[in-house]
């Protein structure tokens, strides 16, 4: 648009294709703790979680993990 003047009516279409993807297949491990709310008392939670691309995954014990007994898995 090199030369249009800025107050010039500008017709036409422009067309984009744009795709994203989550690369890399690093996963992340170790325990994370959540806070939550029983009968009006705080209460803090330690699991053992597992991040990948597109999962996130809870056990209570990091041996669980290698049990592959899954407690919790959230998918994107």
């Amino acid at each position: 648009m090199d030369g249009v003047r800025f107050d010039s009516p500008v017709e036409g279409s422009v067309s984009l294709k744009i795709q994203c993807s989550a690369e890399g297949g690093e996963e992340k491990t170790g325990f994370l703790t959540l806070f939550d709310e029983v009968s009006g008392m705080g209460v803090w939670n330690r699991r053992w979680a597992k991040l990948t691309a597109n999962h996130l995954t809870f056990w209570m014990y990091p041996e669980d993990d290698q049990e592959g007994s899954v407690r919790i898995t959230i998918l994107n």
